[in-house]
C-alpha cells in the first residue's frame, strides 16, 4: 500500500498576501461572515466568537514572544559556541607547547642522567681498579 501524499498551493484571492495576514492576526478577517446560520446575532454565540477572537489574538501574541525568546536564546548558545570555540583552540595550542617542553625536559634529564652515570665509571677506569694484577 502506498502512501499518496496531497500538496495543496493556496492563494489568496485578492492577491494581497499582507493586506489578508494583517486581517487574521488582528482578528478582522471573519467579522461578518456568519458562523452555522447564527445570522441572527444570538448574544451567547456573539460572546463566545469574541472571546475566541480574544483568546486567538492572545495566542498569537504569546506565540511571537515566545519565538522571539528561542531567537534570543539561540543567538546566544551560538556566540557562547563560538566563544568556547576559540577558548579550546587556545587550550589545545598551549597544550601542545607544554607537551614539546615536556619532551625537551625529559630529553635533557635523560641526558644528565647518562653523564653522571658516566662520569662515575670515569675514574674507576683511569685509576685502573678495573683491572686486576
Amino acid at each position: 500500500m502506498e502512501d499518496l501524499e496531497l500538496e495543496l498551493e493556496l492563494q489568496p484571492v485578492g492577491g494581497d498576501d499582507d493586506h489578508m495576514m494583517r486581517q487574521i492576526e488582528n482578528g478582522s478577517f471573519f467579522d461578518g461572515v456568519p458562523e452555522d446560520g447564527d445570522e441572527a446575532g444570538d448574544p451567547a454565540k456573539l460572546s463566545r466568537k469574541q472571546r475566541n477572537k480574544e483568546a486567538a489574538k492572545g495566542s498569537r501574541q504569546r506565540k511571537k514572544e515566545y519565538v522571539k525568546q528561542l531567537e534570543g536564546k539561540s543567538k546566544y548558545y551560538e556566540e557562547e559556541c563560538w566563544k568556547l570555540g576559540r577558548l579550546l583552540r587556545c587550550f589545545m595550542a598551549e597544550n601542545r607547547a607544554f607537551m614539546a617542553e615536556n619532551r625537551a625536559l625529559q630529553c635533557r634529564l635523560q641526558n644528565c642522567v647518562c653523564d653522571a652515570n658516566v662520569a662515575k665509571q670515569e675514574p674507576a677506569v683511569l685509576s685502573g681498579m678495573h683491572l686486576k694484577p
